[in-house]
């Protein structure tokens, strides 16, 4: 029964997360309600399961051997499957698809670089700081804020899915 909490708490983060990043449209306020309903998913999420909410971010602390190989499978199964429920959802309700993407007009390797960066930045305070820092908020708002403006007002493309 602990375990399936656990899952749930993934599935349901990962829900809302890519819900909002689909809801907000990529607008110039896009970054402070991704990083804002990131930060509350994590406090409630932090004690139960860790908060993981993005495959990259379970691979990392799998690699740190953190969580076992058979925990982190599932999270990440539960993870995209909370993402794709959430993209579900968003079609239901405008009838279209979303994806995250860079600037088609600007290099790939720019932000395939600030990708691979910021999804270890990411990883790095989830796994250094946890749930249980304050300044965790500041980092998750803060990077998805940079983050955003260096993607030429795109989406982030280091969320879940």
């Amino acid at each position: 029964k602990k375990q399936m909490k656990k899952y749930l708490i993934e599935f349901i983060g990962t829900f809302f997360l890519v819900l909002v990043i689909g809801l907000t449209g990529g607008n110039a306020m896009a970054p402070i309600a991704i990083g804002s309903i990131l930060m509350g998913l994590v406090y409630m999420g932090g004690p139960v399961s860790g908060a993981m909410y993005n495959p990259a971010v379970t691979l990392a602390i799998l690699i740190r051997k953190k969580i076992s190989t058979g925990d982190a499978l599932i999270y990440m199964v539960f993870q995209i499957l909370g993402a794709t429920a959430a993209a579900f959802l968003y079609y239901l309700i405008f009838g279209n698809t979303f994806a995250p993407k860079p600037n088609p007009t600007i290099n790939i390797l720019k932000p395939l670089a600030i990708e691979i960066l910021f999804t270890f930045a990411l990883s790095l305070v989830v796994e250094v700081f946890h749930w249980k820092c304050p300044l965790l908020s500041l980092a998750i708002t803060s990077s998805t804020y940079v983050f955003h403006s260096l993607q030429d007002g795109h989406l982030p493309i280091h969320l879940p899915l």
